[in-house]
């Protein structure tokens, strides 16, 4: 396998690492049935965040932290700090799906601070477990799996059982070469979320022994956990992790030597990421197409992908500079 595709099997590596989903907290407030009861600031917080929330799931980080700033900032004024934990967690959660570690890190070290002032263990977990994945993804392996124990230390003692923390726990081991260890924890995981009837999660499980059985080199069974995750992912309607999905189990396909079979997958994944704005990943999975194809010495498709890559790259970087252009 020449190097260009070995990389490119390392990006659908490490971005298998980034669907270890966690979701985004409303509050207290809003689980009650009604406005009775309720403070008018306490009110005008929990719009906030559903806000916040809101906008996430539009895909619009940039509203959401506005957002999840605005609730912040009415909780101080009224020292909740219960909700002042809930919207640190959210704020790092999005600054984590932007890319930002470092504001990320900021703001868990607030919630934890809060946390431990407030005598919340629950919120706790939660803080320590996404500072778990802030570690994680900057390739802090020590720090990352001191904080999943914590967290799991702290949900279990709060009657709590989390298959998202888990699945970062097995992928924190696998990290580290514990292949055995990260097997165990992935199938619990897959256990406790099937039960849970947690899709998400469970597609995240499936995905992630799917990785594993990829680094065994037992590819068949890598396909079927693949294949289990795609399904999963296509009836919740999880555009990314579905385009995700096929990119992997092309990457099994041509481990396998089944080239062409390998490359209607990456056309598949390049029409989801391509059709949902993803422009980075549709181009990786471009690269792949014409590596590929260059190994099946379609010299005509290869130059048909080439000429959309580049096509994709000028638009991609067009648009970037047009963005800072607007921002300034």
């Amino acid at each position: 396998m020449n190097n260009t595709v070995s990389k490119n099997f390392s990006f659908v590596i490490t971005a298998a690492f980034l669907f270890l989903s966690f979701s985004l907290f409303t509050g207290c407030a809003a689980k009650r049935s009604g406005t009775e009861g309720v403070s008018y600031p306490h009110l005008r917080a929990t719009q906030a965040r559903g806000a916040g929330i809101k906008a996430f799931s539009k895909n619009n980080p940039p509203l959401a932290l506005k957002s999840f700033k605005a609730a912040l900032k009415i909780d101080r004024s009224i020292d909740d700090k219960e909700s002042e934990v809930l919207d640190l967690i959210n704020l790092a959660r999005v600054s984590i799906a932007s890319g930002d570690l470092s504001g990320a890190g900021s703001y868990l070290n607030s919630a934890i601070k809060t946390g431990l002032d407030a005598g919340n263990e629950e919120r706790l977990g939660a803080a320590y477990v996404t500072l778990a994945k802030v570690d994680f993804l900057a390739g802090r392996s020590v720090p990352a799996l001191s904080h999943i124990k914590e967290s799991i230390r702290l949900d279990e003692k709060s009657g709590f059982k989390s298959g998202a923390a888990l699945n970062l726990f097995g992928s924190i081991l696998l990290e580290a070469g514990r292949t055995k260890e990260a097997r165990s924890v992935f199938e619990s995981a897959l256990k406790l979320n099937t039960e849970s009837n947690d899709r998400l999660e469970e597609a995240n499980s499936y995905r992630s022994l799917g990785h594993l059985s990829t680094i065994e080199k037992k590819y068949d069974k890598a396909a079927r956990f693949y294949s289990q995750a795609y399904t999963l992912d296509k009836k919740a309607g999880t555009s990314r992790k579905i385009a995700l999905d096929l990119t992997s189990l092309a990457s099994i396909l041509i481990r396998q030597g089944f080239l062409f079979e390998a490359t209607y997958k990456l056309e598949r994944s390049y029409t989801v990421n391509i059709n949902s704005g993803r422009y980075l990943e549709a181009i990786a999975n471009l690269t792949l197409l014409v590596d590929t194809f260059d190994r099946l010495g379609n010299a005509e498709r290869v130059n048909y992908f080439t000429r959309l890559k580049g096509t994709l790259i000028k638009s991609y970087e067009s648009g970037k500079a047009q963005q800072r252009t607007e921002s300034r």
